[in-house]
């Protein structure tokens, strides 16, 4: 067996590589070193368990009525974790596979209700239920009536979704787009976040919904809907959609200043674009979910 050989084995096995284990405390290859180990300790995530979240849970139970809500809410907020938005993310996300059920069925037959993993109904009923949970915390735990208007806007917004997909279907990319910028108007004005933040957001959002109806052509297609690759091609759509991206993006890494906010992008939308030329529905089904990634890493850099 050859030495490279036996190293990757004693890598794999150990959880750190030979170089990160001697290298200086606080150098970039330590680091990295420490957190694949910690990444690879499986007995002592298991010991862990959700210990992680003490702290999370604590706030959470703490919650004896109404008044304590409010500054549980906050506490979240400042961790990134806009509850309200968060549900009505969550139930718009299975309204819309309410609505989508006969398209999903030929676009995304893994999906829950194709697959026969949950009915119609049941997608229905929790829906409503997740959007009327956010639309009461919006209203009770909102610091200021700005903040409850963002809320209940994006409550109204996903419900109104399905109609701009049905009536209005070019549109519905921007629409997701101006739903998306939401949490980051919430910054905007509750923690003096740059007022371009949110319309990056809206941009690559936008983008990126070009690139998913560029996917979902052949199920668009079929259901009716007139989406912008229908109207412009493929290719032009392809152009428009890498553009906004890219816009947003620029617009995105310029304000937060942070060079691993430039390093993170590069490195996820740059291969995406090399990987979209292939003109495979599934490997640019995965260029679709790649680029959410940075977008994802986003609130992280802001509340640094």
């Amino acid at each position: 067996m050859s030495a490279a050989k036996t190293q990757d084995i004693g890598f794999r096995s150990s959880g750190r590589h030979p170089h990160a284990a001697t290298a200086p405390p606080k150098s970039t290859e330590r680091l990295i070193g420490d957190y694949y180990a910690a990444c690879m300790d499986q007995k002592a995530i298991d010991a862990l368990g959700v210990k992680a979240l003490s702290r999370e849970m604590a706030w959470i139970h703490s919650v004896a009525s109404i008044e304590d809500l409010q500054p549980v809410i906050e506490k979240l907020n400042e961790e990134a974790i806009f509850v309200p938005f968060v549900f009505a993310s969550m139930g718009g996300g299975a309204l819309n596979d309410f609505f989508d059920a006969n398209k999903d069925a030929v676009n995304r037959p893994y999906r829950p209700i194709p697959k026969g993993s949950v009915t119609c109904r049941f997608a229905l009923v929790l829906a409503l239920t997740l959007l009327a949970g956010s639309l009461s915390l919006g209203v009770v735990a909102g610091e200021t009536m700005i903040a409850r208007l963002l809320y209940a806007s994006a409550v109204g917004g996903v419900v109104l979704y399905n109609v701009i997909v049905a009536k209005l279907a070019p549109t519905k990319g921007f629409w997701t787009g101006l739903l998306c910028a939401l949490p980051v108007m919430y910054l905007t004005l509750e923690y003096g976040v740059s007022v371009l933040l949110p319309i990056a957001v809206c941009a690559y959002v936008t983008g990126r919904e070009i690139l998913m109806d560029i996917v979902d052509l052949r199920g668009d297609s079929m259901s009716g809907l007139r989406t912008i690759p229908l109207i412009l091609g493929t290719r032009l759509a392809s152009r428009l959609g890498f553009g906004l991206i890219f816009g947003g993006a620029a617009l995105f890494a310029g304000v937060s200043g942070h060079w691993i906010t430039r390093a993170v992008l590069s490195c996820f939308l740059i291969p995406s674009v090399a990987l979209w030329q292939r003109e495979s529905d599934r490997v640019r089904g995965y260029v679709v979910y790649l680029v959410w990634v940075p977008m994802l890493l986003g609130p992280a850099f802001l509340l640094r």
